[in-house]
């Protein structure tokens, strides 16, 4: 007789099922496994394209290599769409062209600084001579000191503009120290001003804006890099960068008419100390807040002879920058604004000024002395024919900047030692840039065409020995450029997400995703399998 099965109550059995021993696993592989699983999840669910090709059911392993090295393309591709745009950023400014039909009347119209190529008047000499020379005559025991002798040592101050120096000045020193004790160093700027040509009687007939205007209601004498010259809207203060005088004119109007004209007498007869071998003028065109000085940048330098008519034609660049590139440090803009570094120039801020300022600095530093011609303070000493052979020594250090842009000083160390090293002096971000397209004609009341172009101006004028200068806008219109950020933020975020979207889907859905499956799902994932497993 069979023994019937005994089988335990299903209690027994349910129990042995919800309590049976589970298997337990380090904190180290519960976060392995939440990981994956966290990934498997985020796989079959994201919103990228074909992330789900990679853990879908029934994907061969060829398709999802197939996948893979297509999503490794796209990738590569959006790696390289953004280091385009970081390259981009690396250089987070540009100049664009805003308007090449700005209205000339938003434009400055240039200084103008008309300088005789002759530097000290003979007539001035003379008359100096006719005052002074029986003052200074008992302080030489020379014989040969007599009028004659009196009026070149007079005429060589134009040296302290052009520092030149010879042996042959050289032999003549002891009577300049002589004579420098018989004048103020303080009063040299007067005495410099004094010598020049006179500009009432340089400037013969002016016109402005289509009228004809007294010169001297239209030129002062102003200091230049060649001296005292008869300056056309030069607004800068007298002593330096750090106020203006007057409002800049504007030509409103186009065609030589309505801009400067100047009818010249070049006084050849008066030439005692002229800078070059001709006879006729230097013009620096140049930005009204400016220093007329070459090596400042943006000045326009012509040449006009005797005879002789140049007509200028503008064509003006300006340049505005955008509040988004304050934002920046200098290193990166490499550029300051009118306001930066405002306890020094209050406002007045421009490269041509810092280099000024930083000329300055050099010359007090080698020679303890200030030129004449620059813009000096009180306490500063102005250099007179004492210091020459200092200034001569050091004449083409004064001329020349040192690089500061250059990313190596290796082969360069002569340059350092022969040109100003000026690291403050940064560009302008906002300026007005002239250039000018130069025809000269022969001044002959035959052949010149003045009379067509400007009426009456000429009719009654006899131009033997003359020049004559115009300069005006020919054309209604300049050019407006705008410094501006290469990408604003909401730029950047088009360009990012359109490379993304249109390679990748990435939206803005997929950050939140991402955000959702990394911080808040995985965590879920990780409590669950802690208390399943640990």
């Amino acid at each position: 007789m069979e023994m019937p099965e005994f089988k335990s109550p299903w209690w027994r059995e349910y129990r042995r099922r919800m309590y049976r021993h589970r298997e337990r696993l380090s904190n180290e592989q519960i976060f392995r496994k939440s990981l994956k699983e966290n990934s498997k999840e985020y796989f079959r669910n994201c919103t990228l394209a074909g992330m789900n090709h990679f853990t879908g059911h029934g994907v061969s392993l060829l398709e999802r290599a197939f996948w893979a090295v297509m999503l490794g393309l796209v990738i590569g591709m959006l790696f390289y769409c953004l280091a385009y745009i970081w390259g981009n950023l690396s250089q987070p400014l540009i100049v664009t062209m805003e308007s090449s039909t700005y209205d000339i009347g938003n434009i400055d119209f240039p200084a103008v600084a008309i300088c005789n190529i002759n530097r000290v008047s003979r007539r001035a000499i003379d008359h100096i001579a006719a005052t002074a020379f029986d003052d200074v005559k008992y302080g030489f025991d020379d014989d040969k000191f007599n009028i004659s002798y009196f009026k070149w040592l007079v005429g060589q101050t134009g040296r302290l503009i052009n520092f030149e120096y010879s042996e042959s000045f050289d032999k003549n020193i002891s009577s300049l120290d002589k004579l420098n004790g018989n004048f103020d160093p303080r009063n040299l700027i007067q005495i410099m001003e004094t010598v020049s040509p006179n500009c009432s009687e340089m400037l013969l007939r002016c016109t402005w804006a289509g009228r004809v205007t007294p010169c001297e209601r239209l030129f002062a004498v102003r200091r230049t890099v060649r001296g005292h010259c008869c300056a056309f809207n030069y607004i800068l203060n007298y002593d330096g960068a750090k106020s203006t005088i007057a409002k800049s004119k504007r030509q409103t109007v186009r065609g030589p008419r309505n801009g400067l004209n100047v009818l010249m007498d070049p006084l050849k007869d008066d030439y005692q100390f002229p800078l070059h071998p001709m006879v006729g003028f230097e013009v620096f065109l140049f930005d009204p807040t400016h220093f007329a000085d070459l090596n400042g940048g943006r000045v326009v330098h012509r040449f006009i002879d005797i005879n002789a008519g140049k007509l200028m034609q503008l064509q003006s660049r300006k340049q505005l920058a955008t509040d988004e590139v304050r934002k920046y440090s200098l290193e990166t803009r490499k550029c300051l604004f009118h306001d930066d570094y405002y306890s020094v120039y209050r406002g007045m801020y421009s490269m041509s000024a810092c280099i000024i300022r930083c000329r300055i600095k050099t010359v007090l530093s080698l020679c303890k002395c200030v030129p004449y011609f620059l813009p000096t303070r009180d306490h500063e000493p102005v250099c007179s024919l004492d210091n020459l052979r200092c200034l001569n020594k050091y004449r083409e250090k004064f001329m020349f900047l040192f690089p500061v842009s250059a990313e190596s000083e290796a082969g360069l160390e002569q340059d350092m030692h022969d040109s100003m090293f000026c690291p403050e002096c940064a560009a302008d971000c906002e300026h007005t840039q002239h250039s000018s397209q130069a025809s000269t004609l022969e001044l002959t009341s035959t052949r010149w065409p003045g009379k067509h172009h400007l009426g009456p101006f000429f009719n009654d004028v006899n131009f033997t020995g003359l020049c004559f200068m115009s300069v005006f806008q020919p054309t209604q219109d300049g050019v407006l450029d705008r410094l501006d950020v290469v990408y604003y933020w909401f730029e950047l975020l088009s360009n990012v997400g359109g490379f993304g979207g249109v390679l990748l889907g990435f939206s803005m859905i997929t950050i939140v995703e991402i955000v959702y499956f990394t911080c808040i799902r995985f965590v879920i994932i990780m409590r669950s399998n802690y208390i399943a497993y640990h």
